[in-house]
């Protein structure tokens, strides 16, 4: 469960933010390494806030994840992404993670992926919360 009783309706999606939805994660590209075309999108963020991306190989909690800040880390992380902001309708991408790991991710590999933002309106009063974990099997 969500730390404050915050949870969001339906599987998927992180624990409720101050937009009273739970943002999303998913990967709207191909998993594969020769195309380094895998596009991770958040969706139902607070809009204009401080965004990052971090991915690791190991799950939190069996992939339930531990309660930290708003929301529920759900892995160890072990490579951040660049820091951005979301935009106005509370979205935001990154592109490329195959090149951005700096040869972590290889064919086979699986990776675990979630993104921390900013939101100081949140639930718990924590000032900041996490979309859900998404898991991705690299193909070559």
């Amino acid at each position: 469960p969500c730390p404050c009783g915050n949870n969001s309706l339906g599987t998927g999606r992180g624990c409720l933010n101050s937009t009273n939805r739970g943002a999303i994660l998913y990967n709207s590209g191909l998993a594969s390494v020769s195309n380094d075309s895998s596009r991770l999108t958040a969706i139902q963020l607070p809009g204009n806030k401080t965004t990052i991306f971090f991915m690791g190989n190991q799950q939190v909690a069996g992939g339930l994840g531990a309660h930290f800040y708003d929301g529920l880390l759900c892995l160890q992380a072990v490579k951040r992404f660049p820091v951005q902001t979301s935009s106005l309708e509370g979205q935001i991408d990154i592109v490329q993670v195959v090149g951005l790991s700096n040869g972590l991710i290889t064919a086979g590999s699986t990776w675990y992926f979630q993104a921390w933002y900013r939101d100081q309106a949140g639930p718990c009063g924590q000032a900041a919360n996490l979309t859900n974990g998404l898991g991705i099997t690299f193909t070559p």
